[in-house]
């Protein structure tokens, strides 16, 4: 059975990463930070790593303007709450 929370876990993770690089993540850097699933396994859920890191890109991009962070998919937004300080 599919599992949209897993989806919306690596999807959330894939944002926090964009965010502290300020860019899109590397393949590499993705594989090498232990708190990232494997790049690979984005696959599974968005046909491809460059596929879900455009998905995060987005993503990040609107929240700088709006000062949230929020994702628009076709289910429902995915919010992240960013941690003080």
């Amino acid at each position: 059975m599919f599992d949209s929370s897993k989806k919306d876990e690596m999807l959330n993770l894939l944002v926090l990463k964009t965010k502290e690089l300020g860019r899109r993540p590397s393949f590499t850097e993705v594989r090498e930070d232990q708190n990232m699933p494997d790049p690979n396994d984005y696959a599974y859920h968005f046909r491809s790593f460059t596929d879900a890191r455009e998905i995060a890109w987005r993503g990040y991009e609107s929240s700088t303007r709006k000062g949230t962070l929020a994702i628009k998919k076709s289910i429902k937004p995915i919010k992240v709450t960013k941690k003080p300080g």
